[in-house]
């Protein structure tokens, strides 16, 4: 949905030092708050208090960072130290968002520039089918952990091996998010935002406008095309 504002003035919100409610959303200081469910407002913070609410409302949050703008998904303000930052002007329209159809993901880089990425929210399909996910998270030592486990509770019979299953299913779907972290910084990948999307296309988009350097680790390579053959 669009919204139209004819030369409205707005203000922003700029961080001046972070808390550990903004470092886990990927937050640094400099990072200048424009709009919360992307509608401006006046850079007050009783203003930003006042739309996430008393009950910790979740919010999409728009940001701009060296003149490149990101949403996170926050039930907060205590996300650090506001100071107020510059006003802006809108003369056209601006694009509401809807926080409930958005989901915070985690974006890592390793050291040749490429990215990939996991969603926040804990993973149903981890607690329906565990080693398809685990398989698609490319988690293999976990993934040969689940098959270690499940044959080794076979013999027990049919009702052990029920048990164990439900209890993995569990414990991925519970830890999930953790394994995957663990897993690529082990690798030497490193965490370089979280940033708020409602699918794994608008989140590739998100990203090239965040860190346009990057590519997608697992992109279909190109052909190199026909080459010509002199004889």
């Amino acid at each position: 949905m669009e919204d139209t504002q004819e030369n409205a003035e707005f203000g922003t919100l700029v961080l001046v030092a972070v808390w550990p409610k903004g470092r886990a959303l990927g937050l640094r200081e400099g990072d200048a708050l424009e709009s919360v469910n992307g509608v401006p407002f006046d850079g007050q913070v009783a203003t930003l208090l006042q739309r996430i609410g008393t009950q910790g409302r979740t919010v999409a949050l728009t940001f701009q960072r060296k003149g490149r703008r990101f949403v996170v998904l926050a039930d907060s303000a205590a996300l650090g130290k506001w100071k107020a930052g510059p006003e802006f002007k809108i003369s056209g329209e601006y694009q509401r968002l809807y926080p409930e159809v958005m989901d915070n993901w985690e974006v890592f880089s390793d050291a040749e520039g490429r990215y990939e990425f996991q969603r926040l929210s804990r993973p149903i399909f981890a607690l329906i089918m565990p080693p398809l996910w685990l398989a698609a998270m490319r988690l293999w030592g976990s993934l040969g952990v689940w098959f270690a486990l499940m044959i080794i509770a076979m013999p027990a019979g049919t009702l052990v091996s029920i048990l164990v299953a439900i209890m993995l299913s569990l414990y991925f779907w519970q830890a999930g998010t953790g394994l995957f972290r663990m897993d690529r910084l082990a690798n030497g990948s490193v965490p370089i935002a979280i940033l708020a999307a409602t699918s794994e296309e608008s989140l590739h988009v998100a990203i090239k406008i965040l860190e346009p350097e990057l590519e997608y680790k697992y992109a279909p390579r190109q052909s190199a095309g026909p080459v010509d053959r002199k004889v």
